[in-house]
């Protein structure tokens, strides 16, 4: 819960809940605090506070969204026209794009070598009593 909220927040606020939607404020993902968290979809109600700010939010929508978020900025003066997605929008998942992953050629060795059955051992000694009928050695 926000302890002061501004008066945009105060709004996007109203209008989730008269919508049904629900929400969560303040919310801690990573090592940043969102204003407001539905569902995959992050909303910043920007205000003067993020003047002078633009290379850091970059930075900060590039590491949510490679958690899988969905970041919408909207400035303070344009809540009040703002129209939130319907709930069935809401609640789809965004896609996540998946890397893949190149190993390098010494790793791609051990990688193969993992992969490889495992012979098993014999030991020289033991075949000379394998056929032996006395159980004394």
């Amino acid at each position: 819960m926000i302890l002061n909220p501004t008066k945009a927040e105060l709004l996007f606020r109203n209008k989730l809940e008269l919508k049904g939607i629900r929400y969560r404020t303040q919310v801690v993902i990573a090592r940043y605090i969102v204003d407001f968290l539905v569902g995959k979809i992050i909303y910043e109600i920007d205000g003067s506070s993020h003047d002078g700010k633009e290379v850091y939010d970059s930075i900060r929508d590039s590491d949510l969204k490679s958690l899988g978020y969905k970041v919408i900025h909207i400035q303070n003066k344009d809540v009040a026209d703002y129209k939130i997605g319907n709930v069935k929008q809401i609640k789809e998942k965004p896609q996540i794009s998946k890397e893949v992953y190149i190993p390098t050629p010494l790793e791609q060795i051990r990688l193969d070598k993992q992969k490889e059955p495992k012979k098993k051992k014999t030991r020289k000694w033991a075949n000379k009593f394998k056929n032996h009928k006395s159980g004394v050695y």
